[in-house]
């Protein structure tokens, strides 16, 4: 789940592991709430950082790929 009120369309969105390490990025195509991520990284808990391009707002919470 991206963080409410920071995904927008051109927003950047980085995956990293709980060490702290970029795994993947990316940017938003869609205003969407949900990315699905299971055919980009392996099963486990990482920090899902969103940027949004218009404003310059950032948001990171800890998900749960299965």
């Amino acid at each position: 789940m991206i963080p409410k009120g920071i995904a927008s369309e051109g927003a950047q969105v980085f995956v990293y592991d709980m060490s702290g390490r970029l795994l993947h990025q990316l940017n938003l195509q869609s205003n969407s709430a949900r990315l699905d991520l299971t055919d980009k990284v392996p099963p486990g808990l990482y920090l899902l950082e969103v940027r949004n391009a218009a404003d310059g707002r950032v948001g990171v919470v800890k998900i749960s790929v299965q």
